[in-house]
């Protein structure tokens, strides 16, 4: 008897890589596609996953030591933190609760996890999970979305309009603080959404928002007439996030369905071209009748 195997492999195009972020010195980039963590040179290149699992795992983050890769999964039922070995591997879960549990970063130290969480009956708080063991603790008790370090304390996004809204100005818009000792001060001036704030060695903070064409860009802030300063000029779309190398040099984000980098010394963008090298299964595709009345379908 004859048997005939057929295997191909081929190129898919990765469309919408989602939330990145970068290796320490830049040169390596992780992110989320397709409910996976997914990980690619930082250049470009063959994606390899890191999560292959049934489970939905989102917002990676890089620790500053390289050493490990801290990401929300709903492995657990809800969505909780865990880290992992920044190749793969086993991951150790560090929070246990009913709702959802977003990372937004880590600990200079690489020692503790910071993540945003509704528990105790407060939206948006932040909270440091210990790597090492022990229970998370409270870090900012105020409702924010995007948090970030700065050389003397934490940089805070707070507000009320979703990152996706556009071309909103009012006294519901996001702005950015500084947050040094408990004291909270206003660390932009814009009546425009302040989203995402990244402080980078040389430039000191940078944020996204809106410019006088409508597309979310980097803006730095301190401007001579003390208005943001415009440090990019990417069109017909928004940058979306961003997240910074811990050595402060390289900022990958998401730019029209697609991931993207820039040198913090020349603020030159470049798309980074992802290519996921898979087995072709057969058949290529399945039709399936589920009823006349479905109002609900997932794709796996």
């Amino acid at each position: 008897m004859n048997i005939l195997l057929l295997a191909a492999t081929i190129s898919v195009a990765v469309t919408d890589p989602r939330q990145p972020s970068p290796y320490p010195d830049g040169s390596r980039v992780v992110f989320c596609w397709r409910g996976d963590l997914w990980e690619a040179p930082g250049t470009g290149g063959v994606i390899r996953c890191l999560t292959p699992s049934p489970s939905f795992e989102s917002f990676p983050a890089w620790s500053p030591d390289g050493s490990l890769v801290a990401f929300t999964s709903d492995r657990s039922g809800g969505g909780d933190v865990y880290v992992m070995p920044a190749g793969g591997g086993e991951a150790t879960r560090l929070t246990w609760y009913g709702g959802f549990d977003q990372v937004v970063g880590w600990s200079p130290g690489s020692d503790s996890v910071y993540f945003r969480s509704d528990r105790e009956a407060s939206p948006g708080w932040i909270y440091s999970a210990p790597v090492f063991g022990g229970a998370p603790g409270l870090l900012l008790a105020a409702s924010v979305e995007g948090v970030s370090r700065s050389p003397s304390g934490l940089l805070a996004e707070r507000g009320f309009t979703e990152w996706w809204r556009r071309h909103y100005s009012g006294s519901a818009s996001r702005d950015v603080w500084s947050v040094e000792g408990g004291e909270w001060l206003p660390a932009a001036c814009s009546p425009l959404d302040e989203r995402w704030p990244l402080w980078v060695d040389g430039t000191g903070l940078v944020f996204v928002m809106e410019d006088q064409a409508g597309n979310a860009n980097f803006h730095a802030a301190g401007g001579a007439d003390g208005l943001p300063v415009p440090l990019t000029s990417l069109d017909g779309g928004d940058v979306t996030f961003p997240a910074l190398s811990a050595d402060s040099r390289t900022i990958f984000f998401e730019y029209r369905g697609g991931l993207w980098r820039l040198d913090s010394g020349d603020w030159l963008p470049v798309e980074v071209p992802l290519d996921a090298a898979v087995d072709d299964p057969f058949p290529r595709h399945v039709e399936t009748t589920v009823g006349t009345f479905t109002d609900e379908y997932s794709i796996l």
